[in-house]
């Protein structure tokens, strides 16, 4: 195996792969056959953690597009199956989020309300976290939503064997924002 940096795609590869500014790359979808079905098998790493951590990078880069529309499937589904919950969570997270801010503010404004106003500034912190408790069940079901791909992708990517040929045939994942990300990680990249 080698380092995709020192690799050359083929001739007969073609660059499939949707292009960005500043030479980010988006690349294509693969089939529903090739992402899950008969052109390649499930199988334990045989390897140890090397072998399993080169097959969960090399599927990550691999099949990154089809594990976003995963993703954005289960995000689809959560806003049409559960609207509520979704939107009482975004509202939980935004009135948290407004109270860490303002209770840590040094704005001028905010500062002379908190020394102005302490009860009411307490009142205020305590209904929101009263809000944020109530608003637990639906945070839960909204983070389940959120990790179930997740945990699907995680499977994914360390049990999919792909065929050799369509391994060694599409290098072209060193510019994609998936690579990106891994660079900046200190991930080495192997195919």
């Amino acid at each position: 195996m080698s380092t995709l940096s020192a690799s050359t795609p083929p001739a007969s590869a073609a660059n499939d792969n949707w292009k960005l500014p500043r030479g980010v790359q988006i690349p294509p979808f693969r089939s529903v056959d090739e992402f899950c079905r008969e052109k390649g098998t499930f199988a334990l790493p045989s390897g140890g953690l090397h072998e399993w951590n080169n097959r969960m990078v090399g599927n990550l880069l691999y099949f990154q597009a089809n594990y976003v529309a995963v993703f954005l499937l289960a995000v689809v589904y959560c806003l049409l199956a559960l609207p509520g919950d979704v939107f009482i969570s975004l509202g939980a997270i935004v009135v948290l989020g407004f109270i860490i801010v303002c209770s840590f503010s040094v704005n001028e404004m905010v500062f002379n309300f908190r020394r102005d106003h302490p009860y009411g500034t307490l009142a205020i912190i305590f209904f929101s976290l009263a809000f944020f408790v109530h608003s637990l069940p639906s945070l839960i079901h909204v983070s389940a939503v959120g990790c179930v791909p997740l945990l699907a992708t995680i499977v994914h990517a360390s049990f999919r064997v792909r065929d050799p040929a369509i391994s060694r045939s599409n290098v072209f994942v060193r510019q994609t924002v998936m690579a990106k990300g891994f660079e900046k990680l200190n991930v080495e990249l192997r195919q």
